[in-house]
């Protein structure tokens, strides 16, 4: 059948063509019969809703951006399986930019996702202090934008939803510290150090509560490279001895893993290990990994309830939510006594 209308799909389901409009914007006025009967009415008519025209009129597309430094860390999948779940349920679809943690790119997806007609943005910021004007300045862009996992320093300006870094890492090193370790290396890829400075901020705060005197030699910044993340653990085992690594997240963990193991040396006897993010895929390592859980699917499911809830009131006060981490113990940190 050719030309389906949204008449002829109000004719099949014995209801007003508003009706049948307020089904396909997935309206909570709508009572499920009457919802189910126009959907069968449309599937049996082959009826498919004109969005573009719809956009036209309504000035919406139901389309939100993301933005992601990649896709390569299972933390980034987790999110965006949150936010693309909670995103479908209120009849969004996304578009996903992904940066590669290049801060141009970062920058020219921010600008193209903003000309695409999306209601809102979703962005996980890999240069968040250097752009910070450009997000907190109303006229640079018309649409809402939530920051998810980071939000820099003093962002008073825009929301954004994460968890508590420092807090994060303190617990983690109180940990290992009460499991005896007293030489805790850090190995931190990153492409620019401020990505990893609430972190470092609580690793000191627990030395310091501890009386364990901070050394600076103990903390290896490298790339994001595989290779140069191995390279960087070999150096600070065999120049600082560590009895303990803290990893920057669980995916750099799994190497740092193998960098041990191909020293001879033993996990966690010789060596404890602890990562940050609780991927899926950490309790699968050689030997399980304990790590901070940063609560990845509920931070991408808060932040697209956020955007959404500005996107239909634009006078929604700024929120900016900070969700608890909890450290999880598995065997790199659990010593024989």
């Amino acid at each position: 059948m050719g030309n389906v209308t949204i008449y002829d799909v109000a004719k099949e389901a014995k209801c007003s063509p508003a009706t049948v409009s307020l089904v396909f914007k997935n309206s909570d006025r709508i009572k499920p019969d009457t919802h189910k009967r126009v959907i069968k009415a449309a599937k049996k008519l082959h009826y498919t809703p004109n969005y573009i025209a719809q956009s036209l009129i309504t000035k919406a597309t139901h389309t939100l951006g993301v933005i992601v430094p990649d896709i390569e860390n299972p933390l980034y999948s987790c999110m965006i399986s949150g936010i693309e779940e909670y995103a479908n349920a209120n009849g969004y679809d996304i578009i996903l930019g992904i940066s590669d943690s290049d801060m141009e790119k970062e920058s020219h997806h921010l600008d193209m996702l903003a000309k695409k007609r999306i209601d809102g943005l979703v962005l996980f910021p890999t240069f968040i202090d250097r752009i910070k004007e450009k997000l907190e300045n109303s006229s640079s862009y018309d649409i809402p934008i939530v920051l998810c996992g980071s939000s820099g320093k003093n962002i008073v300006k825009t929301d954004y939803v994460k968890c508590d870094n420092r807090i994060g890492s303190f617990n983690a090193i109180n940990h290992l510290i009460d499991t005896g370790c007293r030489k805790i290396g850090c190995i931190f890829p990153v492409h620019d150090k401020k990505q990893s400075e609430s972190r470092l901020t609580g690793y000191r705060d627990s030395l310091s509560e501890h009386n364990i005197p901070f050394e600076e030699s103990l903390i290896k910044y490298c790339s994001t490279d595989y290779n140069d993340i191995f390279r960087a653990t070999s150096e600070l085992i065999k120049d600082s001895s560590p009895d303990a690594v803290f990893c920057l997240y669980d995916y750099c963990a799994s190497i740092v893993v193998s960098a041990i193991l191909r020293m001879g040396l033993s996990i966690p006897n010789d060596i404890a290990v602890m990562g940050y993010d609780n991927i899926p895929l950490s309790q699968f390592f050689p030997i399980s990994l304990s790590t901070v859980d940063t609560h990845g699917k509920e931070v991408g499911t808060k932040a697209t309830e956020l955007l959404i809830e500005k996107i239909k009131n634009p006078e929604t006060p700024i929120r900016q939510v900070l969700l608890t981490p909890s450290v999880v113990i598995r065997d790199s940190t659990k010593r024989a006594n």
